[in-house]
């Protein structure tokens, strides 16, 4: 039917936050002095922490710069990453591999229960068959285009785990997940007003 829904998501280093003193409850437990790094075998990791329920990932967090000896516990649910992490807490000798571990809640930078949703592009909004939705085709031209490329690639990046980005009037915080108007950018660039002024006449529009 044109959808393509995601398969169960493959959890990376990238994905998560160390904890902040004692963290709030999640699914997701950080592991200290474990993993690759440090000789102790994923498998091995995943074994242990099966004790306490049904374990969907051991994610390696001996990766890039500045990382240190630490994995990613993934559980399937948040009552059993509770129990593991008291369980380990009470241990008298909480060791895998020789090395003794610490154990804490771990914060993800996206939500993992939204379900991301794909379509296939289209070039006729008439086929997504979604009332009052038009595709306004060569809105911008090939030339605006690359003008307005070449004014973004003069201004500053602000480099994220994946990727690379560019705010404008006000930034997004990326770990609240929402635009803080109390701290304005300043005005937009000037390459964006004649686009904006087009766009306006378009009622309504969504770029």
């Amino acid at each position: 039917d044109g959808w393509v829904r995601d398969l169960p998501r493959r959890w990376e280093a990238d994905d998560f936050m160390p904890p902040k003193k004692k963290g709030e409850p999640t699914r997701f437990l950080y592991v200290a002095n474990c993993g690759t790094g440090v000789g102790v075998d994923l498998d091995d990791v995943k074994l242990a922490f099966e004790e306490y329920g049904e374990v969907e990932q051991v994610v390696d967090g001996n990766v890039g710069k500045g990382r240190g000896a630490l994995v990613y516990v993934v559980f399937k649910t948040m009552e059993d990453a509770i129990q593991a992490q008291e369980g380990w807490s009470r241990k008298k000798d909480p060791f895998i591999g020789g090395r003794k571990i610490n154990v804490q809640f771990a914060k993800v930078m996206l939500q993992p229960e939204v379900q991301q949703m794909t379509v296939a592009a289209v070039e006729d909004s008439t086929t997504l068959d979604l009332p009052g939705l038009r595709l306004f085709a060569e809105f911008v031209t090939v030339q605006e285009e690359q003008a307005m490329l070449q004014e973004i690639d003069k201004g500053a990046w602000e480099r994220l785990a994946k990727r690379r980005v560019q705010h404008y009037g006000y930034a997004f915080d990326y770990d609240t997940r929402q635009v803080d108007t109390r701290k304005s950018l300043g005005g937009l660039p000037k390459w964006t007003v004649s686009i904006l002024n087009r766009a306006e006449k378009a009622d309504p529009l969504l770029v």
